[in-house]
């Protein structure tokens, strides 16, 4: 009997260590699913085991490079970039001896080298290989960007467009965006989500074809830059990389030197999306003027209070936000946007209550709350932040209440 006993014991530890055990599970971006520093390290260890058992699995080294990444950005240690990029490289290096000329590894080379179009043909090779391969089309689009090879840029964000496969919410959040602005506006944004949504807008459903997307993040990429000058008609002004650290103290000070001569030299509106905030436009904080979920640059002060109400009252489309009947797979990227709303509406909250317009004070109060208590991708202390943002009890109507 006590033999028994103790083969039960037995097995019931080993299976509770069966299950402790991480499996190994499919890496996607931060976009589409949020997970902490702990998940993707762990999911690094459970992949690299998937690797050790067979070193030509395409699907474990990619996954193994992804979870590295998030894990090393996202764990607030200090480790400089210079250790992320080494530790990085060394997967590439481990993988280009495993399974060289692969789809997987030239694909992961460039994502390696991002930005740097000396190693566009492993890009352009990966392409090749799955051109239809709508899983891959962030990192596709994304090098067809700086890349500028505009006609395969259009053709993909089309197809992407008409797989389905993206997200509905955030495509409405940019409509909602690009609505907004006067004609022929440009905006600066970052952001994958961002920034996709509106070229799927743009070349998949052939909307706002007059409004020019900036992506802030390739401002050093020449070849990018000097696409963009030449279709806007304004000067050429980019930085080499052998310039960089000649002529500027870092990296910020070019970028900013890029983005003032972009805005000097334009005659077009310029806008910038809210659903980012960068230290490297503080310097034009003075001539930033909200408007609902964009800021509008202007030299003059205008009411931009009127254009903030007329963009919720008769331009923006809200219905999405109350509910969907589409399943999402960008749920933790939906959810940020959508309580976005909050900090981009609260003064016209508080207008709306100041000057006695209660019926749209409702309405937008109902909207804004109904987007808090619907997120499930913050924590109980930053869903009442956001309450406390809406709660505007010490105002009163000045038409009576």
């Amino acid at each position: 009997m006590r033999t028994l006993t103790v083969t039960i014991f037995t097995l019931c530890w080993l299976l509770a260590q069966l299950g402790l055990a991480q499996q190994a599970e499919k890496v996607v971006s931060p976009v589409k699913e949020r997970h902490d520093s702990d998940w993707y390290e762990k999911q690094a260890d459970a992949w690299n085991k998937e690797i050790k058992k067979n070193r030509k699995n395409e699907e474990a080294w990619e996954n193994y490079y992804r979870a590295t990444r998030y894990s090393l950005e996202m764990s607030g240690s200090d480790k400089s970039s210079t250790e992320i990029n080494t530790k990085l490289g060394d997967i590439i290096a481990q993988m280009e001896r495993a399974i060289p000329n692969t789809f997987t590894f030239n694909l992961m080379k460039y994502v390696y080298h991002a930005g740097d179009l000396a190693y566009g043909g492993y890009m352009a090779k990966a392409i090749s290989m799955r051109p239809d391969d709508v899983s891959r089309y962030p990192d596709y689009v994304a090098y067809l960007m700086i890349s500028r090879n505009d006609s395969l840029l259009s053709k993909t964000c089309r197809k992407w467009y008409e797989s389905g496969e993206y997200s509905p919410s955030l495509m409405n959040y940019s409509y909602n965006e690009l609505s907004g602005m006067e004609d022929k506006g440009i905006i600066f944004t970052n952001g994958d989500a961002s920034v996709f949504s509106k070229l799927l807008l743009q070349h998949g459903k052939g909307l706002f074809k007059d409004k020019k997307i900036i992506c802030l993040s390739f401002l050093l990429c020449d070849t990018y830059v000097e696409g963009l000058e030449k279709e806007l008609g304004i000067p050429l002004f980019s930085i080499k990389k052998e310039e960089l650290n000649k002529d500027y103290k870092d990296w910020h000070e070019a970028y900013r030197a890029v983005l003032n001569h972009f805005i000097k030299h334009t005659e077009r509106p310029v806008y910038f999306s809210t659903t980012f905030r960068s230290a490297d436009y503080d310097f034009l904080k003075d001539s930033l003027y909200a408007e609902g979920l964009v800021f509008r640059y202007s030299k003059e002060l205008y009411d931009n209070m009127a254009v903030t109400k007329r963009n919720f009252e008769e331009v923006y489309l809200m219905d999405y936000v109350r509910e969907t009947f589409i399943p999402d797979s960008y749920g933790a990227s939906v959810s940020s946007f959508a309580l976005n709303y909050v900090p981009c509406f609260h003064s016209l909250l508080a207008f709306y209550k100041q000057s006695g317009d209660r019926n749209n004070y409702t309405k937008l109060y109902n909207i804004l709350h109904g987007i808090i208590e619907k997120t499930d991708f913050e924590s109980d202390s930053v869903r009442q932040s956001y309450l406390d943002c809406i709660d505007l009890k010490d105002e009163t109507y000045t038409n009576g209440d």
